[in-house]
């Protein structure tokens, strides 16, 4: 939400400036190379934070919603920073001038939109929304190859914030005993991301 408006804001006061320059008005962009150096160290800085979490926290970002946003955040960070840079050379030592706002105006759209896919992508998970046909044969072949005193009927799975809620439903000879217990029947799912799994034996 925060980031949206945030963009917003910009995508306004950039639009001005723009209206500024078409209506003849003088804009000055000033960029010093403190700033400028300033600017390049961040976009460095954010690269690497980027890079390390992508490269060492891969599987956790896919699963962990919050890493996944921190990862994201620093994208946008190095992209934001960047396009604002070239922006800012272009108008400061080029002449220019409609390269920062519509620069700012770019990256603004490019945010809200990434930042609004992203939220309407964690809503879905939250709601329980049915898993991905992929997840569910990978489930099925999973419970299926498990054990010989087993068959899988039916599987379902729902997204369950970042992990998924699980049913199968097992069928078993009516001859086994009862001591085979559930947590036996349950190592197929164990390794996964679930945080619940139904049982249904037949």
């Amino acid at each position: 939400m925060l980031m949206g408006v945030g963009s917003v804001y910009v995508i306004i006061t950039s639009t001005e400036q723009l209206t500024d320059i078409v209506k003849g008005k003088n804009v000055h962009v000033a960029l010093d190379r403190i700033n400028g150096t300033i600017m390049v160290l961040a976009i460095v800085w954010k690269a690497l934070l980027y890079a390390w979490i992508s490269k060492r926290h891969s599987a956790l970002s896919a699963s962990n919603p919050g890493v996944a946003a921190v990862a994201l955040d620093h994208f946008n960070d190095v992209l934001s920073n960047l396009v604002a840079v070239i922006a800012a050379v272009l108008a400061a030592w080029y002449g220019l001038d409609a390269a920062d706002p519509a620069g700012a105006i770019a990256i603004s759209l490019y945010i809200a939109y990434s930042w609004l896919e992203t939220s309407i992508e964690q809503v879905q998970h939250l709601v329980g929304r049915t898993a991905d046909p992929e997840f569910l044969e990978e489930l099925r072949e999973a419970a299926s190859t498990y054990s010989e005193r087993m068959q899988c009927d039916i599987v379902r799975a729902y997204h369950f914030g970042p992990r998924y809620l699980v049913e199968l439903e097992m069928v078993m000879e009516s001859s086994t005993p009862l001591r085979l217990s559930l947590i036996h029947i349950s190592e197929p799912t164990r390794p996964r991301l679930i945080s619940y799994a139904v049982f249904c034996l037949k």
